[in-house]
């Protein structure tokens, strides 16, 4: 949203625009854990307030940007927004579905399928949707800042509205995540990972400073793009609190529920958790597992068996639309959260359960143990067996889980942490 301050407060200092682009939360609408992170700042961002920027927000149409209608905005932004619930995410048909499988081991024809195709959607997203949502094209200057903290590699004109965004003086600040499709491109689907590295090594080169959520993505990019600078990759905070519409529940637990949270994609290993709760159920351990996660890639089989699964709806729940109120709740209720992760950026589960309490089960990898410390307990991914027993153990005796008392860091800290990079 637009953000204007009173003229008695401005002075003579200069004031500086940020615009933020929301394009993919726009367009796509869809729960991933990153556009989790793109709302909760920006709810952030406009309440902060600042007498050196100004805050707007932007879509990408056609390779040029345009400025968004503030109502608009703050359907998008809120934790509840039905704004995209036709998107072109949701309205993906079965037949570009195929088309994309059988592009897959084509990168480069993908590519620009993938891109043709988002554009004849967009187009008509945009009749369809957003109606005076869009005000002017915005032009930029010295005194512009492009702020891009959304995926900005799922074939939409981003990149092209960023070069010419910087060919007009704007200074540029992504944030990268992490570089997983490029670092274990193995876990992705050839012509998925190719993309990501063709629009990352472009954002790269147009990004006067990055931004990223740990030290562990940071050495990655570092290691990734020699030619940049250190103190020009920055890294932020993560926040973990929840919106006040949901911090109504007090913690109720049940010491046979535990929960995942997180897509169900290749890298995040539900298959080794599912194992592990095989394992029990087999022996007639009493324990439930609840997933909070979209549907991924590459996880045909992991899908099958667990739609085929004879405790589905029993002891085995899959929530594949979760808000933040449901997912605070399964927090709450739940002995711990599990997290078996091959590879990771960050671990914002990790953060989210510690705050809340829940116990965390974690994968042994380096980013895990920046995140949770000596908070959370580990275990070897190459073992189900070991993670049963761990499972087992906590169920019988809640009071053996590790509840450290922390405060995390709050999305206003992360909202500041970027305001501060700028």
């Amino acid at each position: 949203m637009r953000r204007a301050y009173p003229t008695e407060l401005r002075g003579d200092t200069e004031i500086k625009t940020i615009y933020v682009d929301i394009t993919e939360l726009s367009i796509y609408g869809q729960k991933t854990g990153i556009q989790r992170v793109v709302r909760n700042i920006c709810r952030q961002l406009d309440q902060l307030g600042t007498t050196s920027y100004e805050i707007r927000y932007v879509i990408a149409i056609a390779g040029k940007y345009f400025e968004l209608d503030v109502a608009f905005v703050a359907k998008v932004i809120a934790s509840k927004s039905d704004v995209t619930s036709g998107s072109v995410g949701a309205n993906a048909s079965g037949i570009a579905a195929i088309g994309k499988k059988l592009l897959s081991s084509i990168p480069f024809v993908y590519r620009y399928a993938q891109r043709r195709y988002a554009a004849y959607r967009l187009n008509k997203f945009i009749k369809d949707q957003f109606g005076g949502a869009l005000k002017a094209r915005v032009s930029f200057d010295k005194d512009s800042t492009v702020l891009l903290m959304d995926s900005f590699w799922n074939g939409s004109s981003v990149l092209e509205a960023v070069r010419r965004a910087k060919k007009q003086g704007a200074t540029i600040v992504c944030m990268i995540y992490d570089i997983i499709a490029i670092t274990h491109s193995r876990l992705y689907i050839p012509a998925l990972s190719q993309a990501f590295t063709w629009h990352c090594d472009r954002m790269v080169i147009y990004s006067d400073n990055i931004l990223t959520i740990s030290n562990f993505s940071k050495s990655e990019i570092l290691q990734a793009y020699p030619f940049l600078l250190a103190q020009n990759v920055q890294v932020i905070r993560l926040g973990a609190d929840f919106s006040e519409s949901t911090k109504c529940q007090e913690p109720s637990r049940n010491s046979k529920q535990f929960l995942t949270v997180g897509t169900v994609e290749i890298r995040k290993r539900h298959e080794i958790i599912l194992k592990a709760f095989e394992l029990l159920w087999g022996r007639g351990v009493d324990v439930h597992w609840t997933i909070i996660g979209k549907r991924g890639w590459r996880t045909e089989q992991l899908i099958e068996n667990i739609e085929k699964s004879p405790e589905l709806g029993r002891r085995l729940h899959w929530l594949q639309n979760a808000d933040d109120e449901e997912l605070r709740s399964n927090y709450l209720t739940c002995n711990s959260t599990i997290i078996a992760s091959e590879v990771e950026g960050y671990g914002l589960p990790i953060i989210e359960a510690l705050m809340l309490k829940s116990g965390v089960i974690a994968s042994d990898i380096p980013v895990f143990r920046e995140v949770g410390g000596d908070q959370a307990i580990y275990f070897d991914l190459n073992d189900p067996e070991a993670l049963a027993l761990k499972i087992e153990m906590l169920s019988k005796d809640i009071n053996t889980v590790p509840r450290p008392d922390i405060q995390p860091s709050s999305w206003r800290e992360a909202a500041q942490d970027v305001l501060d990079a700028l």
